[in-house]
């Protein structure tokens, strides 16, 4: 499986993205590896076909943009703290 990744642009970040990131990664991880899956996660690209994208928005006005990339490819966001256990259900779901 496949995740392409997406930071928003940082101007008003109410949480740590980053450290978000890294429980999202590491959670799906751990779930895919119980079924046998591996998951890799990347800077989305444009031209990449993705079984996932995850959108780390730093508040909740949710201003990154993913038209660039793959549509077809089911997106999760994540724009505070309380939604990174969600997200990481959501993506490891798609496993």
């Amino acid at each position: 499986m496949l995740v392409g990744f997406k930071f928003c642009g940082g101007c008003n970040p109410v949480y740590d993205r980053r450290a978000a990131y890294e429980k999202i990664r590491s959670d799906v991880c751990v779930r895919a590896a119980e079924r046998g899956v591996e998951v890799s996660f990347e800077p989305v690209r444009e031209g990449v076909r993705y079984d996932a994208l995850l959108v780390i928005c730093g508040c909740a006005n949710r201003c990154a943009s993913l038209t660039a990339y793959d549509p077809e490819a089911p997106r999760v966001y994540v724009y505070g703290e309380g939604g990174v256990s969600d997200a990481g259900l959501r993506l490891a779901a798609l496993v």
